[in-house]
This record gives structure tokens, sequence and C-alpha cells, in this order.
């Protein structure tokens, strides 16, 4: 931090830098202990050799002894915002995959916290330096 430079001024910077991004869906599935982390290593290498809108995705311990997968996924050409709206991007992908990963799954599936939109952060790395 630069010495002089107060709190609101550096909030302000940062806040300029967030990016409304209601097209990105951010979230995880969470599995139970009977679904192994190679297994979920091999389900994410698929869906990203498969679809390009993933644009972040990790295999992740979510608590004792299991795994979820964690991503970042681009719904195109949605206003992820307007989730009333049955047929949207959004309500398509997210219905496809917990469909799908109910089927492979069923019980083992066990949660998932996902957004419908996102807000990136892009530090400017510099505007703090001397």
């Amino acid at each position: 931090m630069v010495l002089g430079t107060s709190v609101p001024f550096i909030l302000e910077i940062l806040m300029a830098n967030a990016i409304p991004r209601p097209d990105l869906v951010a979230g995880i599935w969470n599995f139970s202990v009977n679904v192994g982390h190679d297994e979920l290593v091999q389900l994410a290498k698929q869906w990203v050799d498969e679809d390009v809108n993933y644009k972040q995705i990790c295999v992740r311990g979510t608590s004792r002894n299991t795994f979820g997968i964690q991503f970042v996924y681009r719904c195109e050409g949605v206003n992820a915002r307007d989730a009333d709206e049955e047929t949207s991007a959004y309500r398509k992908w997210f219905y496809k995959m917990t469909d799908q990963l109910k089927r492979r799954f069923g019980n083992d599936l066990v949660s998932w916290d996902i957004s419908s939109s996102s807000t990136d952060i892009v530090p400017d790395r510099n505007i703090l330096r001397p």
C-alpha cells in the first residue's frame, strides 16, 4: 500500500475494477464420501473438453473426506439476472447439469451452491505501487 493513501481511496479504486458479469455462473457441486477425487477430476476434464464456456474449474476438498467441483461458467447470450425467465440460458444450463449429476450420482450429489451472476474484481496491481 502506498503511504498516505486513504482506505476510501483504495476502495474506490477496487470498486472501479468491479465488473458486473450477469453471464458468469459461479459455484460448487458437492458430493458424498462415496465419490472419489479421481472420479471428479475425470468428470471435470470431460466438461472442459466438451464445453469451452468453463472459465475456471477445479476439484477441491469440501469437508471431511469429501470433494466438490468448483467452477465459473459462462452462459452465452444471457442476462442471467433474469432468473424469472424459465427459458433463460442459465436455467436451461442449470437444469441440464443437475439432471445429469443426479442421474449419474443419485444421492451422492449432496448439495450445490451456485449463483446466477457474478462480479469480476480485476486488480490493477500497479495502481498502489510507489
